[in-house]
This record gives structure tokens, sequence and C-alpha cells, in this order.
């Protein structure tokens, strides 16, 4: 393996390590966080609760990007020039 396929699966490992230290804090902290993780992991898929709970949050999220679309079409200049903006930020965080 090359030194940038290694610095990628580094990289990985060590977002997938946070976000289990993450959940493994949860679930010392919050009985219900630790029930959810059981029934994920004994196969019995996410409660009724965490299911309409995250429909919610998509009708939610379809809502906020419904308006976004809307608000880039009336004002497609400053739209672009935030896009561009965005990109060029990235761009110069990366380097």
């Amino acid at each position: 393996m090359n030194a940038q396929m290694q610095s990628r699966v580094r990289g990985g490992l060590a977002a997938a390590g946070s976000l289990t230290a993450v959940v493994a804090g949860l679930m010392l902290m919050n009985e219900r966080v630790r029930e959810q993780v059981e029934h994920l992991l004994e196969g019995r898929g996410p409660s009724p609760e965490v299911s309409s709970s995250a429909h919610q949050l998509q009708s939610v999220l379809f809502v906020a990007l419904d308006g976004l679309r809307d608000q880039s079409m009336t004002h497609a200049p400053l739209t672009i020039f935030a896009l561009a903006a965005t990109i060029l930020l990235l761009v110069m965080l990366r380097t």
C-alpha cells in the first residue's frame, strides 16, 4: 500500500473509532441509547419511537431544502457567489 492509501485508511479508522467511542459513552450515560443499540445488535431494528423521530427529521430536512431551493432561485447571483466562495475556502483549507 502506498502512503496516501495508508493515510486514508488510518483516517477512516480514526473516524470509526471516535464514533464508536461517542456511542459507547452515550450508552454508559443513557438507558434509552443502550436499549436502542441492543435492539440494533440483536437484529430487531430501531424502535417505533426512533423510526418516528427519523421520519420527522427527514420531513424537516425536506422542508428546509425546499426553502433553500426557492431562496437560491430567487437570489441566483448571490447563491453563485456563495458557492464559489465555499469552493475557494475548501481549496484554501486543503492546502
